[in-house]
């Protein structure tokens, strides 16, 4: 995939141009740095991927169907806490596994997404409303959507904030809900794996903590309804497999063993911290 290299030499977020290193770079990220004023945690330089003509991206996104649509029944279930029906716009939807879910639970689906493929398999395979397009200012949303749903999108947003504005002033009906999940780089076992965390990409752009993301949302007018650690639904020797993607020798072994006990295909819930799960709406004058 091609790319393109821009270095910050002020916070994205804030404006502030004091930072403070986490992680030096290596071939699996960027520099990792952390705003001193904001607190966020950044790449720097941020390197922007093009994911419209990822050949593998369709294929590895189904390699697990059944437990991302276990997943995001999951999602759907927290969603529903406080919207059960209504249009349901998801960003980044890759081929449309949560849209087709939601769908069933009776919401009115549509999704964006960059991957050709992606778009086509949510299109033709699913009979989804999937528009292939990166800014939302040019899609004509003829009704406001009353959730929007944004799974491991805002990591690869280089302005957060024009995104988020252009979500409340453009896509969000006045009453509606913005679900937010991120990975979390700051839990203990990431801190051990340090520059091999699964969650450290060259891709990811933005890394927020429970602070630094409460701040931002605050910072962006926008009310926390519910907060919790987002939940997978994976068999268990994939889940090992990603966790330990960047360690060979031990996710060999462990895949050694989770296969001679008949547990490797075994489907597991897994709450581990690894991602911030938010639902926010907007805030409300006093």
């Amino acid at each position: 995939m091609a790319s393109t290299e821009t270095t910050l030499e002020s916070c994205a977020l804030c404006g502030a141009s004091d930072f403070d290193m986490l992680y030096k770079r290596t071939n699996n990220h960027s520099n990792i740095v952390t705003c001193r004023n904001c607190q966020v945690t950044f790449s720097n330089p941020q390197i922007e991927m093009n994911y419209a003509d990822h050949k593998k991206y369709v294929a590895n996104y189904l390699k697990n169907e059944n437990g991302r649509r276990k997943t995001a029944q999951w999602r759907l279930d927290q969603i529903k806490k406080f919207k059960s029906e209504g249009k349901i716009f998801e960003v980044g939807c890759s081929g449309g596994l949560f849209l087709d879910e939601a769908r069933k639970s009776g919401f009115e689906p549509s999704g964006a997404e960059l991957n050709k493929d992606a778009v086509t398999y949510g299109r033709d395979h699913l009979g989804l409303t999937v528009h292939e397009e990166i800014d939302l200012k040019n899609i004509n949303f003829q009704k406001k959507c009353d959730i929007v749903a944004l799974f491991n999108v805002l990591e690869h947003v280089p302005k957060p904030t024009e995104f988020i504005n252009t979500i409340k002033d453009h896509v969000l009906a006045d009453h509606g809900i913005i679900v937010i999940e991120v990975p979390n780089i700051f839990t203990v076992h990431s801190k051990l794996f340090g520059t091999k965390g699964q969650h450290l990409s060259i891709a990811h752009l933005f890394y927020f903590s429970e602070k630094s993301l409460e701040d931002y949302l605050e910072s962006m007018g926008l009310t926390i309804l519910d907060k919790q650690w987002g939940k997978r639904i994976y068999p268990i020797g994939l889940s090992f497999e990603i966790v330990l993607r960047r360690h060979k020798f031990l996710k060999n072994i462990v895949s050694g063993v989770l296969k001679a006990f008949g547990l490797f295909d075994k489907d597991t819930s897994l709450n581990t911290k690894d991602f911030l799960f938010y639902i926010v709406g907007r805030k409300t004058a006093a």
